[in-house]
């Protein structure tokens, strides 16, 4: 599979194993725990992707720096992430929450379709 492929597939499962949880947040545990499932180990293998499609993106001559900032914004959006996540559920609630994180999903696929570029047979330098 390609990253690109990768990237497109892991989003739109994603965001479709949110969705339920966003729409029927008091669904019963035996609908919301597989797809809760679901999203951990597809995300469990898009995490992977922060590693090796970066270095294929840049050119050489900027590939360390693109790299290292790509990295660096990574690591300033996970702690974000983990900051406002609680805060977020707390103050307005699961399905609010899950809502929210599902839009960011389906942003991210309409984005990776629009413009994350095909590196499969791409030689680095």
């Amino acid at each position: 599979m390609s990253r690109r492929g990768l990237t497109i597939g892991s989003f739109a499962v994603l965001a479709v194993s949110m969705a339920p949880m966003a729409i029927w947040p008091s669904a019963p545990t035996w609908l919301l725990f597989p797809l809760f499932l679901v999203f951990t180990f597809t995300m469990s293998a898009a995490v992977n992707l922060d590693q090796v499609y970066p270095p294929e993106l840049f050119p050489t001559e900027l590939r360390s720096s693109g790299v290292g900032l790509l990295n660096g914004l990574s690591r300033v959006g996970s702690a974000i992430g983990t900051f406002l996540l609680p805060i977020s559920l707390d103050s307005i609630g699961f399905g609010p929450t899950m809502s929210a994180l599902t839009l960011v999903l389906v942003v991210g696929l309409l984005v990776s379709i629009a413009w994350a570029p095909e590196t499969k047979g791409t030689v680095l330098d």
